[in-house]
């Protein structure tokens, strides 16, 4: 249905307001509420237009029809005749139209600089946009305008913003103050956007050349000596852009500055530069970062250009950095005075200069440098992780660790701690002896693989420490157990009657089990040389038997009791030998000699008396007697006929005497020296035979 065609009853239907009434004037034909439903009714099928369009509205209020373009009139000489800005609803309410019928018929608006629709609820009117874009254009001719600080200040939206900024470069009607090729440039750096005008800019930009004009020292570019103030980001952009266009021959470098921007001219740079080589190369200054010098070059592959044409073979120059050849051969002299004295050295400054793949091409220039000294060097220094590291040094490494697992082992055994290795004790100690060795060095030369050595060093004086005590127990045995009781069973045999023999077989075994043995092994425990499991379960073994062996009398019977196999079978077990006829017979002279040396000092008759009694036997008799006082007079019936009888008789008053307790002075004198001439001739008398019967 075209837009101007009507049907005939809308031709007869006037606007709300002139209600229909009958030819009787005094009453109509429809009440308003009676309106009101008969419009709603026609509302939900409403005609349109070719574009889709409704050519009538329904009021807000019910009560009538509006054509669209008549809306859209009223709508816009509102907009024109109000305040800069509206709200939808303030011109829904104005025009009696509905929120959304007013916001679709503004967004479908074919002259859009009339009314700008920012957001969903606000309408900025065209005189309001004018006004926004007059005071855009008056701030961006004085100076850079932070769009945001912009939007926020005129409460608009980015989308507005940029509707202001398109339409200021095309318009030149909204005020006589703009004019023609003034445009409005928008400038982005380090993320934030800069609004000003091409005048602005051109004014900036000489005042700016002006001012770096024939420089030949640093010029301090303070953000409030320009026009507008520019911020110091916006300000290093500007004149970087000068200098890379080459303005007035404009050149040199920019740095930041305390919130300012300094710039270096060219003719400064240079001689800066010149003379940072100088220092370079004569070793003033030991290395160069390149990152660190931006300043005097644009770029660090320009430096390091100009480092390789100008350091004229007097620096090690690598990617990122530059090290001086000065300082360096300074650094190595360092470095074989430390591999001299100590056997190792690293390039520890350059540590933390340098990439782990650069430190590693300067080691092996280090190492070439070491080898130009001496060609023998070549086989004696090697690199080891991060260090230089001597052959001897290697091996002197290798001995400290066997040495220490030596002590380790002595230190088990000393404090009888479980026979255990600690490869990580020794570790930390050798550490210790070389705190100037790297982390990764010293974990190299320490690996695990020297410790199959150390752990074999540790068992091996462990088994020497095991052997050496076996053998002083071996010995203390030999002394204090065999020797006694070998010398004791031969006399006791030489004995004629077995009633005495007997009775001496059981002394000895009762001495040997309750006093010699046991006293022996506390005297082996307090020296420490009951070591080892096996000892020490031969050892337990032992004294059980003495334990059972106290109770029962038979076993003490013959000399080849079970006494005497315990003490054979603990004797081989421990591999203790029995000692050779020779040294049997040494061992029964020196004790005699004791016997009779004590003598001298004792004044108990009875005691003499026994002592020279025993003395006799082992002057005439093979072995010696183990015997108490009682055995005495039974031991002197023994001796008839094996001395004359004058000798005899003296003897017998003698026992006499010490049973009286009648023994004189002289008495004892006497005693002592026949005991002394008995031993005297025994000196130089026959051996003995060990065997037994």
């Amino acid at each position: 249905m075209d837009i101007d065609m009507k049907p005939s009853f809308l031709r007869s239907l006037p606007l709300i307001g002139s209600k229909v009434q009958k030819q009787d004037q005094k009453r109509p034909m429809f009440s308003e509420e009676d309106t009101r439903l008969l419009f709603d009714q026609f509302s939900a099928s409403l005609p349109s237009d070719r574009s889709g369009q409704p050519v009538l509205l329904s009021l807000r209020s019910r009560s009538g029809l509006l054509r669209t373009q008549d809306a859209h009139r009223r709508i816009l000489a509102l907009l024109e005749s109000g305040p800069d800005r509206w709200s939808i609803s303030s011109i829904a309410k104005e025009v009696d139209l509905g929120d959304d019928i007013v916001r679709d018929i503004l967004k479908d608006d074919t002259e859009p600089h009339y009314s700008i629709l920012d957001g969903q609820d606000t309408v900025i009117t065209r005189h309001g946009y004018d006004n926004l874009l007059k005071q855009l254009y008056e701030q961006a001719r004085q100076g850079p305008v932070l769009l945001g600080q912009f939007c926020n200040n005129c409460n608009i939206s980015e989308n507005v913003f940029k509707t202001l900024f398109e339409d200021s470069n095309a318009r030149r009607d909204v005020s006589e103050a703009i004019s023609e090729g003034d445009l409005l440039i928008i400038d982005r750096v380090s993320g934030i956007e800069y609004i000003y005008s091409k005048q602005y800019q051109e004014k900036l930009e000489s005042e700016i050349l002006n001012s770096l004009e024939d420089l030949q020292e640093p010029q301090l570019l303070k953000p409030s000596s320009f026009t507008g103030s520019p911020p110091a980001k916006l300000l290093e952009e500007i004149v970087e852009r000068l200098v890379h266009a080459k303005i007035r021959g404009l050149n040199g470098n920019l740095r930041p500055w305390n919130g300012d921007v300094e710039f270096l001219p060219a003719v400064f740079l240079q001689k800066e530069r010149e003379d940072l080589m100088n220092k370079l190369r004569t070793g003033e200054v030991a290395s160069l970062d390149f990152s660190e010098h931006g300043n005097l070059f644009s770029s660090s592959e320009e430096q390091r250009e100009y480092v390789l044409r100008h350091s004229n073979n007097q620096a090690i120059i690598f990617m990122k950095k530059v090290i001086s050849r000065v300082h360096f051969d300074e650094v190595m002299k360092v470095v074989r005075g430390k591999l001299d004295e100590g056997g190792y050295a690293s390039l520890d400054e350059f540590k933390l200069l340098l990439s782990a793949a650069e430190y590693q091409q300067l080691q092996r220039l280090a190492l070439e440098n070491l080898y130009e000294t001496d060609d023998e060097d070549r086989e004696s220094i090697e690199i080891v992780e991060d260090s230089f590291v001597q052959s001897n040094f290697k091996a002197s490494i290798a001995k400290s660790i066997k040495l220490k697992a030596r002590l380790q082992a002595r230190d088990v055994w000393e404090n009888q701690l479980e026979a255990r290795f600690s490869w990580a004790s020794i570790i930390e100690a050798e550490r210790k002896e070389h705190v100037g060795l790297s982390q990764s060095t010293a974990s190299h030369l320490l690996g695990d693989d020297m410790r199959p050595e150390a752990e074999k060093a540790f068992k091996e004086e462990m088994r020497q420490l095991q052997f050496k005590s076996n053998d002083q127990l071996a010995s203390l045995w030999r002394e204090k157990v065999l020797t006694r009781f070998e010398l004791y069973q031969i006399g006791v045999r030489s004995i004629e009657n077995e009633k005495i023999r007997r009775e001496l077989i059981t002394l000895l075994q009762d001495y040997m089990a309750d006093e010699v043995i046991p006293d022996t092994l506390r005297r082996a425990e307090s020296k420490s040389i009951i070591r080892g499991k096996a000892t020490k379960r031969n050892v337990d073994i032992l004294r059980a038997f003495l334990a059972s062996f106290k109770g029962d009398a038979r076993k003490r019977i013959e000399i080849s009791s079970p006494l005497v196999e315990a003490m054979d079978a603990f004797a081989n077990q421990q591999k203790i030998s029995l000692l050779d006829a020779g040294t049997l017979s040494e061992r029964k002279l020196v004790q005699v000699q004791e016997m009779v040396k004590g003598m001298r000092k004792d004044e108990e008759g009875p005691r003499l008396f026994l002592i020279l009694i025993l003395v006799l036997f082992a002057k005439l008799l093979p072995g010696l007697i183990y015997a108490t006082g009682k055995y005495a007079p039974r031991l002197l019936k023994q001796l008839r006929g094996l001395i004359d009888s004058e000798q005899y008789t003296w003897l017998e008053k003698m026992k006499d005497a010490a049973k009286a307790g009648s023994m004189t002075a002289a008495d004892k004198s006497d005693i002592r020296d026949a005991a002394g001439e008995a031993c005297s001739i025994l000196e130089g008398g026959p051996s003995l035979s060990v065997e037994r019967q």
